[in-house]
């Protein structure tokens, strides 16, 4: 016996290096394989053998990686076929959705090719998924598939893993009518393998062994006994001393079941002298007790349930236990041996209480049926009494009945074609509404944009009059001016009497050219302000001196009030700000008039304030001055363009300040520049790319 588990040892431990080698040798053709085709051959092999491996997690991977290659070249039987491995790996992970949802994307690809074993794969795998799941019908659905698909291909053990799958669900069923027919058809197709094949041993125990389980469970032990008879030969031949053990031990309890104990005590005999059963197991002893108990010799049978009893316990096998307690306390009570009888039904009763076990469930089930059964036979004989009575009634009933049913549909249908004919005008009316307002917000919108293209068309036409005149007139004056002292027209000391004139023409493009970049650069919102903390008053005072020669050229009163005003803002934009505020003042104010500025600190606020009493301007031009103050000329003839004041407005804004003008025509113009209390941080309205 232990030379026979040592070499079962050895044959389980050799295949498993087989294996394990046969996994690195294909692991290693992966690395040096050059062609997709190659690779999707070596993943369907891995998936495989990985699938039936011990961590089959490598599986799943190999699976994927060949799925998407077979999927880029559209292999549909290979993609199919990793699939199939897919399904089979998530079945071992007990993840039964996943893995009918891999079997089912394989069966549909497998539906591009010709009916082929890998389709009835698929199906088997399919119907066993179903049936893990207590879906019987599919399963029924799947395995009829598979058989009728294996029958068309002549491909005998698929058919036989399809009525076994049948014979399985028709049971689950409680059908065992049609589970013994399939048992009966699985056991003539194992019959029907090539007894050359190594699966046809094994599909015919397998078979043999439900058609007995079948019929024990209906109490034919004889026709039973047969199959079991067989099963065990086979085993026997096929050298499988774990499954030979078990199938001897149910012959012998078979015999038992017969009342044919003398040949049951000769199996068991033969079974152990032979080295066919485990010695070291209860169920030879208990079997033994059993027959001996039949054939009256008590204490022989007494003496075998007590030692199935130690080996049970010295196992610790539970199910062993409880068996040999029932068996051993069955023959003590046989032999009035009550003592020790009712202490091993308290010790077998203590097991299964403790456990919740299957015999106790169905003991009080059995006793909830028959209380359920009386009751509802004498509620039937209530009713069948109340019945007869009631049939009159009910006759002259089901014509008023069908009437008012008549009248009822009638109203039904009138109702659901009102409500449907409500809904039909409700749904027209929403939609001429909605369509309605879609054609308002699209004609606003249309007119919105007509009015910004409007404004954009006379910012062009504005920008193209500035280059036009502005920028022509001072330069061509200036190359005249050159030419002439190139020529020799014109007198180095009379250039330098028209210096002044020439610089203030320079300065007059040179403004109009930054007017016009600062102005491009808000128009396209790419202009950042960079706050800092700076003083309004040496800001301004810086702005001044650059046009001391102009006030001074006009005879200007120039009368100043500063105090310290700390203000948050970009000191660069806050200069040009003063610089278009001064330059308009001085343009507009008339030789000899007078420009105050002011800056102040009052209530967290700082403020700086530009007065002048030139010409004034009217409403119109304070609040649109791009639009006509393009051929508004200064009082010594300077011209003006409107973008200084428009360019100072949005400064003004972008540092977060105010810019407000009080002006009146002939009464001078007041600039007022407010900027609130604020904390050092930077604004951004935008990156400026260039």
């Amino acid at each position: 016996m232990k030379m026979l588990l040592a070499g079962i040892t050895l044959l389980v431990l050799q295949t498993a290096q087989a294996q394990s080698s046969r996994l690195a040798q294909l692991r290693h053709q992966l690395t040096k394989a050059q062609h997709d085709t190659a690779r999707i051959r070596l993943y369907i092999e891995l998936a495989q053998l990985y699938s039936k491996h011990v961590t089959p997690d490598s599986a799943y991977y190999m699976a994927m990686k060949g799925i998407s290659l077979a999927h880029k070249h559209g292999l549909s039987l290979q993609e199919s076929a990793l699939y199939l491995h897919l399904g089979y790996y998530y079945k071992r992970k007990a993840n039964y959705p996943e893995a009918q949802s891999a079997l089912q994307t394989g069966l549909r690809l497998s539906e591009k090719n010709k009916p082929d074993s890998l389709r009835i794969k698929l199906l088997y795998r399919l119907s066993c998924i179903y049936g893990d799941q207590g879906m019987y019908e599919k399963t029924i659905e799947a395995a009829t598939a598979t058989l009728r698909l294996a029958t068309q291909l002549k491909d005998t053990v698929q058919m036989c893993y399809a009525s076994n799958v049948l014979t399985s669900a028709y049971l689950d069923t409680r059908n065992k009518e049609m589970a013994l027919t399939y048992a009966h058809s699985f056991y003539q197709l194992a019959s029907q393998i090539d007894s050359r094949n190594p699966r046809r041993q094994a599909q015919l125990i397998m078979a043999g062994l439900t058609i007995a389980d079948i019929y024990e469970q209906t109490g034919q032990y004889a026709e039973a006994y047969p199959y079991i008879e067989r099963s065990f030969a086979h085993t026997v031949s096929l050298g499988d001393f774990i499954q030979t053990s078990e199938i001897a031990i149910r012959l012998g309890k078979n015999l038992v079941k017969q009342r044919r104990s003398g040949e049951a005590i000769r199996h068991i005999d033969k079974a152990l002298r032979e080295n066919l059963t485990n010695p070291d197991a209860s169920e030879p002893y208990e079997t033994y007790a059993l027959a001996y108990r039949q054939l009256g010799q008590l204490s022989t049978a007494l003496a075998h349930a007590r030692k199935a009893h130690r080996i049970a316990l010295k196992k610790g096998h539970l199910k062993q236990i409880q068996s040999t307690l029932e068996t051993l306390a069955l023959l003590e009570e046989d032999q009035h041996m009550y003592a020790s009888a009712v202490t091993h039904l308290r010790q077998l009763n203590t097991i299964n209480d403790s456990l919740f076990t299957v015999q106790k469930a169905e003991a009080i089930a059995r006793v909830e049926t028959r209380y359920q059964v009386t009751q509802h036979e004498q509620t039937i004989q209530l009713l069948q009494k109340d019945a007869s009575l009631r049939q009159v009634s009910l006759a002259r009933k089901q014509a008023d009945l069908l009437a008012h049913q008549e009248r009822q549909t009638l109203l039904i249908l009138l109702t659901i074609f009102l409500l449907t004919l409500a809904g039909g005008l409700l749904i027209v009316f929403l939609h001429e509404k909605n369509v309605a307002r879609l054609l308002a917000a699209q004609k606003a919108d249309i007119e919105d944009k007509a009015r910004q293209l409007e404004e954009v068309n006379s910012i062009k036409d504005n920008l193209f009059a500035i280059l036009g005149h502005d920028l022509r007139s001072p330069i061509a004056n200036l190359k005249t001016q050159l030419n002439g002292i190139k020529e020799g027209f014109i007198s180095p000391k009379e250039f330098r009497s028209r210096i002044d004139g020439l610089r203030q023409k320079v300065d007059s493009v040179y403004t109009t050219l930054d007017n016009l970049l600062h102005f491009s650069l808000l128009q396209r919102k790419g202009m950042r302000s960079f706050l800092t903390q700076v003083d309004l008053a040496e800001t301004i005072e810086s702005v001044v001196q650059l046009y001391d020669a102009d006030i001074m050229a006009k005879r200007l009163t120039l009368q100043t009030a500063y105090s310290a005003t700390p203000v948050w803002a970009d000191e660069h934009q806050l200069h040009i700000v003063g610089r278009n505020i001064l330059q308009n003042a001085i343009k507009f104010t008339p030789v000899g008039g007078s420009i105050h500025i002011i800056t102040q600190y009052q209530s967290n606020r700082s403020k700086l304030i530009i007065k002048d009493s030139g010409v004034g301007m009217e409403i119109s031009h304070q609040l649109n001055p791009t639009d006509q103050n393009l051929n508004r000329r200064g009082t010594a003839g300077e011209r003006g363009t409107g973008l200084g004041l428009q360019i100072c407005r949005e400064l003004v804004q972008l540092n977060q300040g105010q810019l407000h003008i009080e002006s009146q025509p002939g009464h001078g113009t007041t600039v007022t520049v407010e900027f609130g209390e604020r904390q050092q941080t930077t604004s951004t309205v935008s990156a400026f790319l260039q």
